[in-house]
């Protein structure tokens, strides 16, 4: 595929999210509490601190505004998409349902512990009361944060929920929107809140619990059912990020008969259409990095003292634990194996020069210079396992126990839907489209961004130190330095920012084309190639169409809080495009046939290479 035009800013991707809303809240805080009586001073030095986007977004601006009670109301967002769709007679049609992506949904505090009493019944996720209790009580904030990474359950005495309701995916914060801009668009076309839906969730929990805990997937099957019997129309549904692995889960649950129990011809009898926005159906290799070395791109990508920043209020090791302890991003760890992602000496993105291959996700630098294989996605992976399993085994290093939530293997042929185990629900190359003829599935992703496929990495100073005491007492594995496996609390490795290769390595991250989070591949092959009507993962010919969005990130003068504009085709500010909006109407409105295939010349080779490693494995 071809590289992107230019180095990426510093945003937050879903990979860093945690750590960029930390960052973010902790500017907020000080714009909030200190400073002069007009916050001028500690708005202007917090700036210099922050990451673009945050400073671009205007949400220190609005933060401030709110402390002097200037800020009553944001001004209501564009609705462009909506009055070209009255001017080209599109009406609501279909009911609509939005399934959030990671950490897209406000969380609430019903029971907690005692630090947290005055927090009881508020927002300690996405809101002010966030802000104050993540930075006055951190590792209050952080316990209540976790989720049992082995057992998928609350920590004991603490109850943590999803917000329900449009208002639990609006904003993170005043001013900066998550799906504001499209539920305003639906409402100028003449939707409510009977038609229109939020399906908020836990997105810490594995996908398993939210049914066991929560009944996650059965209120959303209700509530299908209910759409149907009131508007008398199959719904349309729009998932973004791991919202579309979220939906995937349900697709299967639906129809299983250890899940929703329903007949085979249900899916396509409720949903009429699926937009999966900005989907990782295939993995993201920022997850992975999250997992393994609390690290990504973002980090890697910032200036030393604005990371040095980052690392004080949250160390690599602290971020990979609270990492692990969600367990529902595993959902989004490479999957398809070496068809997919590669291997030490090819990558379906190759470029056609034969540059650099990303098919090596993890290398080194030798003592010459050069550059050394460590690990492909599959053995990467496999490393994240081994750290599992011993970190449930005990030992004399072990930290933090977690467990593997979803296996990662290369595909087997597709079973009949709802079949399989319960943790490949969410591998599309291990299960089949339930049989729905007139179901529609669109996945729509942006290009034009550099988006991390591989890493450079070196040997941390936090991995490099001896085990606890220097390991007396406790035999030699102790006394080494950490590494993968081990099950230690101690990160082995990081990137390495020091390594350069242009156009496609830069700070030691090998960037390819996609949203910035996820790559074109992992968010469209499925449509464009693998759900193909002649393959065994479609048995009933589901309509599957791959449709791109060319990122232009020129910003609108007049409505500043758009971030990078409404042509954005980033990971998050998608979700503000004009021109997915329109097409997101034109579904809505029943307008199918008016939203076409559209993919590069890049994704079209990189998709034909995939097929020809699967059909030489005899996985086509």
């Amino acid at each position: 595929i071809a590289p992107p035009p230019r180095p990426r800013p510093l945003m937050p991707t879903r990979c860093c999210a945690l750590l960029a809303v930390a960052a973010a809240a902790a500017a907020a805080l000080v714009a909030w509490y200190g400073g002069t009586d007009d916050g001028s001073h500690s708005f202007s030095a917090t700036v210099g601190i922050l990451p673009e986007s945050a400073t671009r977004a205007g949400l220190l601006e609005d933060v401030r505004a709110a402390r002097l009670g200037r800020l009553a109301h944001r001004a209501p967002p564009a609705t462009a998409p909506a009055e070209w769709a009255l001017e080209h007679n599109l009406t609501a049609a279909h009911p609509v349902v939005v399934i959030p992506g990671f950490v897209s949904s406000g969380l609430d505090l019903w029971q907690g512990r005692e630090c947290a009493a005055k927090f009881l019944r508020q927002r300690v996720f996405y809101s002010v009361s966030m802000v104050d209790m993540a930075l006055r009580h951190r590792d209050c904030w952080l316990a209540h944060m976790e989720v049992d990474a082995v057992t998928g359950e609350d920590p004991e005495g603490v109850r943590v929920r999803a917000a329900e309701g449009v208002q639990a995916s609006e904003y993170v914060l005043p001013g900066y929107w998550l799906w504001a801009r499209f539920l305003d668009n639906l409402a100028r076309l003449g939707y409510g809140p009977e038609t229109a839906h939020v399906a908020s969730y836990d997105w810490r929990l594995p996908f398993g619990q939210l049914e066991r805990r929560d009944r996650y997937f059965s209120r959303l099957a209700a509530h299908l059912e209910l759409s149907k019997r009131h508007t008398g129309k199959a719904a349309v549904v729009v998932a973004h990020s791991m919202g579309a692995m979220v939906w995937l889960h349900f697709a299967q649950w639906a129809v299983s008969r250890q899940g929703g129990k329903r007949n085979s011809k249900w899916l396509g009898e409720h949903v009429e259409a699926v937009a999966l926005v900005g989907g990782p159906l295939l993995g993201a290799m920022s997850v992975l990095t999250g997992m393994l070395m609390g690290d990504c791109a973002d980090l890697a990508a910032a200036h030393e003292f604005l990371a040095a920043i980052m690392d004080s209020v949250a160390s690599p090791a602290q971020r990979r634990r609270l990492f692990r302890s969600t367990p529902s991003a595993q959902s989004m760890l490479p999957m398809g194996g070496e068809a997919i992602w590669g291997n030490a000496s090819w990558s379906p993105e190759d470029p056609e020069d034969g540059g650099f291959s990303p098919g090596a996700v993890f290398r080194t630098v030798r003592d010459d210079g050069g550059l050394e294989h460590m690990a492909t996605a599959d053995e990467a992976v496999a490393l994240l396992e081994a750290d599992a399993a011993a970190s449930q085994a005990g030992g004399a290093r072990a930290g933090k126990a977690f467990r593997m939530w979803h296996p990662h293997r290369d595909p087997a042929p597709a079973p009949r839907a709802g079949q399989g185990p319960e943790s490949a629900w969410v591998n599309p190359l291990r299960t089949a489209i339930p049989r729905a003829p007139n179901l529609k599935v669109y996945c729509m992703y942006g290009t034009g961004v550099p988006t991390e496929r591989a890493y450079v990495l070196e040997r941390s100073p936090e991995g490099a130190r001896p085990g606890p005491e220097g390991g007396q007492g406790k035999g030699d594995e102790a006394a080494r330095p950490a590494r993968f496996g081990d099950g230690s609390d101690e990160v082995p490795v990081r990137v390495n920012r020091t390594v350069h290769m242009e156009p496609h390595l830069r700070s030691g991250v090998h960037y390819s084309d996609g949203d910035g989070t996820v790559s074109a591949v992992s968010a469209a092959y499925m449509c464009l190639r693998g759900w193909d009507r002649r393959r065994g993962r479609n048995p009933s010919g589901a309509k599957a169409v791959a449709r791109s969005y060319t990122h232009d990130p020129s910003p609108n003068l007049l409505a500043p809080t758009e971030r990078t504009g409404p042509g954005s085709a980033a990971h998050v500010d998608i979700l503000g495009n004009h021109e997915l909006i329109k097409d997101l109407l034109r579904l809505a409105a029943g307008r199918f046939e008016e939203v076409g295939e559209r993919v590069g010349e890049g994704l079209e080779r990189a998709a034909d290479r995939i097929d020809g490693e699967l059909r030489r494995r005899g996985q086509l």
